[in-house]
């Protein structure tokens, strides 16, 4: 289990990211060391490769789904989102790019409500 300070530290860099801000932003806005942000978000990124490898094994992206889309179609739990045909293009061409913002913002929501059971 993760202690509270660590599990806040989560919740204010995941609040930034799916604000589409960059790591340098999080930061100085937030104190937290770039070090230690950087860390985290590999940390789900390790934690959600296996899950994000079942739920794609058969999808075939169809469509190239904008930043700004994506904003709007993964508010919410991923239990919700991930049912979105749009949210699953946008995961399969993009989980990759291990610099893509709102990725890290889908691999935290996954990581907390689905593979932590919060």
């Amino acid at each position: 289990m993760m202690c509270a300070m660590a599990q806040k530290d989560e919740e204010i860099i995941a609040s930034f990211r799916c604000k589409n801000k960059p790591v340098k932003y999080i930061a100085k806005s937030s104190g937290i060391k770039k070090s230690e942000i950087e860390k985290i978000i590999k940390r789900w990124i390790t934690a959600t490769d296996p899950y994000l490898d079942g739920i794609l094994e058969k999808w075939v992206s169809s469509k190239n789904v904008s930043e700004s889309d994506i904003s709007e179609l993964i508010q919410g739990t991923p239990e919700y989102f991930l049912k979105n045909k749009d949210v699953l293009d946008y995961i399969a061409r993009n989980r990759g790019n291990h610099h893509d913002r709102y990725m890290d913002c889908i691999r935290y929501k996954i990581y907390a409500r689905i593979i932590n059971k919060h």
